[in-house]
């Protein structure tokens, strides 16, 4: 299955070899330039745009798709809820974004 978004498009693949199933991002030579990796071994998904630079809104729109088409592990154990991070940001860094 692909969906296309913009120059790009996504693709569900199953990877036996690292025990799970991705979401990949394409471009347009069918190069992946990203994924979201779902680790049936270890239950943890991961994002991993292998050093290519990618657009923020491509990238959270691969991101918002593997949310909506990523099925639970493969025993059966749901996937995990998305929790908000607070980052700890340095008051230097904070008086620059708040100017």
């Amino acid at each position: 299955m692909k969906r296309s978004v913009g120059q790009y498009h996504i693709q569900i693949a199953s990877d036996i070899i690292r025990n799970g199933l991705s979401v990949e991002l394409c471009d347009s030579n069918d190069n992946i330039v990203a994924e979201v990796f779902r680790c049936d071994a270890n239950h943890t998904i991961s994002v991993s745009t292998f050093n290519n630079d990618v657009p923020m809104n491509v990238l959270e729109s691969l991101i918002n798709f593997a949310r909506e088409r990523l099925e639970p592990f493969e025993d059966g154990s749901p996937l995990p809820k998305t929790e908000p991070v607070k980052f700890a940001v340095p008051s230097a860094l904070d008086d620059t974004i708040s100017s």
